[in-house]
């Protein structure tokens, strides 16, 4: 059994709710004394003082005690998130990991029957991924299920409106499904008042009693913590199992999961079709296990039979198109920029003149000089801003500046910024040529474009 404690401190009496508590001169100061004592303990932390802690350490029962003796002596608080994982479980059964598919196009479309559309050359190598209430995988995972006839599963074309030539994506149909599974349900607290969950959890209360239950390091926390929330893995009734191929569990759009039998896994992994990383071990339960309450599933509703008979009518139309493949001229970003700027004047700005775009030569920014040329910063599309050469300075100042205080980021950013995203994320120029997004919300790279060009030839169109 595998035990995380992702962790943080407040100030005690701390209203969260109201964001001023978290801007300003004050809010900095206890970022700084909670990185100081994170960083008392050996551990590393994020900008606001997040650290994560192993309870499966040897010495994580010390490290507990610290940090209750801190909040106790210095008026803090903890407050964290729990996960319980079964890593080395021997299981018939594994899970796959399921990431949400970001290249969709979900249009409003009767005869789309509420399927999205998608743009495969956007779809990183992996899978399968979730898109919606589907399962999306690759040719070559299709291709392996075909050849050894995996049972109760069937497939049809993912539409594809990319631009550009890429390898057909498929729905797989999965008409097994598991009819209840054991979940690990309220467990979590807080003590806000005004909370939904705020519940009792100290020694006596019912919650400590189901904690006692779980074990581990549950009964330890709740007494330390002001709030937690808790996730435990999901148990599946093993009676409920076919002997072999693919099983879903689906109760709502925030719980929908795949299983496959270990047999299958196998097959699926020497085929090199997916990798050993893509799944995890589930627990089964020939009895209810204690604690964990038995909730219902649902079956989840198949594309028609016209629709699946129509993709696979468009797939054979789709493999005679020839799509243009992913390699893109500066010479044709620059004339969707002109393009988009004779038709958007009023969201671009005048271009950098000559003399000043001649300051740049030396500097990473010397690719973007026939941009600036023609604007100074503009409005790319909706989603980003191409910023004005003097933001993009102080935007990059302000970034690494900030990154050095992202000690959970074990990446690197050797580029510079030069655009930004209506949600805060950044995009920066790489040493190499290519253009990469780093998210606002975790510090880590969510896209990638081969190059600037085709940053812009991607996003202007």
């Amino acid at each position: 059994m595998k035990e995380e404690l992702y962790w943080i401190l407040d100030k005690k009496g701390l209203d969260k709710s109201n964001m001023d508590n978290y801007r300003g001169e004050i809010f900095d100061e206890q970022c700084r004394q909670i990185k100081d004592f994170v960083h008392s303990l050996n551990k590393k932390c994020d900008r606001v003082g997040w650290s994560t802690l192993d309870l499966n350490e040897p010495n994580s029962e010390k490290i507990l005690r610290k940090i209750n003796t801190f909040c106790l002596e210095n008026g803090w608080e903890a407050r964290g998130h729990y996960t319980r994982t079964f890593p080395d479980l021997k299981s018939d059964w594994y899970a796959f990991q399921l990431p949400y598919c970001d290249a969709l196009y979900f249009e409003d479309d009767e005869e789309q029957e509420g399927i999205p559309k998608i743009a495969a050359y956007k779809i990183k190598k992996g899978g399968p991924f979730r898109a919606f209430d589907n399962f999306l995988v690759s040719d070559k995972f299709r291709s392996v299920c075909q050849k050894y006839k995996i049972p109760g599963i069937d497939f049809y074309w993912a539409h594809d409106k990319g631009k550009y030539n890429a390898k057909p994506w498929f729905y797989m149909i999965v008409k097994p499904y598991v009819l209840h599974a054991a979940i690990g349900r309220d467990l979590s607290y807080t003590e806000s008042p005004y909370a939904i969950r705020h519940r009792e959890h100290l020694p006596g209360s019912d919650l400590y009693s189901l904690y006692e239950i779980h074990g581990g390091y549950l009964p330890i926390l709740s007494k330390m913590f002001c709030e937690l929330n808790v996730i435990l893995p999901k148990h599946y009734p093993s009676k409920e199992l076919p002997p072999q191929g693919f099983v879903y569990s689906y109760m709502h759009k925030d719980y929908l999961y795949l299983l496959v039998h270990k047999e299958t896994a196998s097959l699926l992994i020497n085929e090199r079709a997916v990798k050993q990383d893509d799944i995890y071990p589930v627990p089964l339960y020939k009895e209810p296990p204690d604690g964990y309450t038995i909730d219902t599933t649902q079956a989840l509703k198949p594309p028609s039979d016209e629709y699946i008979i129509k993709m696979r009518s468009k797939l054979e139309e789709f493999r005679k198109k020839i799509r243009p493949e992913q390699n893109f001229s500066e010479k044709e970003a620059l004339k969707a920029f002109r393009k988009a700027k004779s038709e958007r004047k009023e969201e671009f700005s005048k271009g950098m003149s000559c003399a000043n775009s001649n300051l740049l030569q030396n500097t990473n920014y010397c690719p973007l000089i026939p941009y600036y040329l023609l604007a100074d910063g503009c409005l790319i599309f909706s989603e980003y801003d191409l910023l004005s050469y003097a933001d993009a300075i102080k935007e990059n100042d302000e970034f690494q500046e900030e990154i050095k205080k992202e000690e959970l980021f074990d990446g690197s950013i050797l580029g510079v910024v030069f655009a930004h995203c209506a949600n805060g994320d950044l995009v920066f120029l790489q040493p190499d040529g290519s253009a990469a997004r780093f998210s606002h919300e975790s510090p880590e790279i969510i896209e990638t474009w081969k190059s600037i060009a085709q940053f812009f030839i991607d996003n202007l169109e």
